[in-house]
């Protein structure tokens, strides 16, 4: 019994002695990271600072680390969906750089002259940055994508090559006696002495390939980001204007490129809620509470204003209550509008059924003018309202941030 007991523990303590030295390495990584975050909160506490704290960064972001798998439509998805992009291109272009650099290694390999002739070219391609890689890409593939994974493949592709064709080079020459002594076939030859004694430099070459695909990532995804902002290089909002002392509700398109404004006022004010009709013939006390209550109030816009217009594309424009009026949105469509925007306001409506029926308003003038709506809410609902009934991207901002796509049954 004496010796089975010692036997168990000395089976035990070599198994103690693992866990415990995990765990010590554990101990010191934990306080290594704490005491890097605790350096980085002092360097950016003080008032002079140009960075942001790791709490600062913690709260900036908790909404979109408790919450990453909501999808709004494009680009406004969780982190969830953003890393699945990310490694759904990493693993495309790393795919295509390890098919690619293993074959074409095994040739240039198996052949000193090809090697030789083409080695100085691959020499000077390695070195280029992967940034570089991204003008040439979107200009041949005219696509941000592809673009991506492209410059993916390539960055990742030269460690690949160059390590396979090394490992062919480097196969004794005791093994290609053999195979000839044998009289192997080519493809035997392949596979039981040239690949497998190549796959330690082929594994090299992927690990180091793996880490350059993640660097090409980060790179070209800046770039897409870069691409995607001057892509979308126009800006359509709800605001005041004065303009000769008068107050106006206004509808802006920005034209970032040309560095042009273009405005629609809105025509159809709500009475009561955007102006006091009659508050010239009301008493002065009256006119006085009213003009403490709402102000001197808006001014109306012209009944039949221009649509806004951008490189030969008409927008037929309205603000809030405005929708309600079908002449107004029919003379837009006359005037040739393309598609229409509605920009609105519904915080005065308390109850949710008139923001659900202000959407259905929406519905019917997109359906009734054959043209697409974008219906653009600070609250209630935003939505892209296609002409044949159906709702995308559709949005209520109080109890709802995820995106579903509805039809007119809904």
């Amino acid at each position: 019994m004496a010796q089975s007991s010692n036997r168990s523990n000395s089976t035990l303590n070599p198994m103690l002695a693992k866990v415990l030295e995990q765990l010590k390495k554990v101990g010191i990584s934990a306080a290594a990271i704490l005491i890097f975050l605790v350096l980085w909160q002092l360097l950016c506490s003080s008032p002079e600072a140009t960075l942001p704290g790791p709490i600062q960064v913690l709260e900036d972001t908790w909404e979109l680390i408790i919450d990453p798998f909501f999808d709004n439509g494009g680009t406004d998805v969780g982190l969830f969906w953003q890393i699945i992009a990310s490694l759904k291109r990493v693993a495309i272009g790393f795919t295509l750089s390890t098919i690619v650099g293993i074959l074409v290694g095994m040739i240039i390999g198996s052949n000193r002259l090809i090697y030789d002739a083409i080695d100085p070219i691959f020499q000077v391609l390695r070195t280029v940055p992967p940034l570089a890689w991204l003008p040439i890409s979107l200009a041949a593939f005219q696509d941000s994508q592809p673009s991506a994974i492209f410059v993916i493949f390539i960055t990742s592709i030269w460690p690949i090559l160059i390590n396979t064709a090394v490992g062919v080079q480097q196969v004794p020459q005791d093994y290609r006696n053999v195979a000839l002594v044998l009289q192997l076939p080519q493809w035997k030859y392949f596979t039981e002495i040239l690949f497998p004694a190549t796959i330690p430099y082929i594994f090299t070459g992927l690990r180091i390939g793996i880490g350059l695909s993640w660097l090409a990532i980060v790179a070209a995804e800046m770039k897409l980001i870069s691409r995607i902002q001057k892509e979308y290089e126009y800006f359509i909002f709800g605001t005041y204007s004065n303009i000769d002392g008068e107050l106006f509700n206004s509808l802006k398109l920005i034209d970032i490129k040309e560095e042009k404004v273009r405005t629609y006022n809105k025509a159809q004010l709500v009475p009561f809620g955007e102006y006091t009709p009659f508050i010239n013939l009301l008493p002065e006390t009256i006119s006085k509470l009213a003009t403490s209550t709402i102000g001197t109030g808006f001014s109306a816009g012209k009944e039949h204003q221009k649509l806004l217009e951008f490189n030969d594309i008409k927008v037929g424009s309205s603000i809030c209550f405005e929708l309600l009026f079908p002449e107004i949105i029919r003379r837009q469509t006359r005037d040739g509008a393309n598609f229409l925007v509605n920009v609105n306001d519904l915080s005065w409506f308390q109850n949710d059924n008139m923001k659900k029926l202000f959407l259905a308003v929406a519905v019917i003038r997109a359906a009734e003018n054959s043209k697409d709506l974008i219906l653009v809410g600070n609250t209630g609902y935003s939505a892209l309202i296609y002409r044949d009934w159906e709702i995308e991207r559709y949005r209520d901002w109080e109890t709802d941030r995820k995106s579903t796509r509805l039809n007119s049954s809904h």
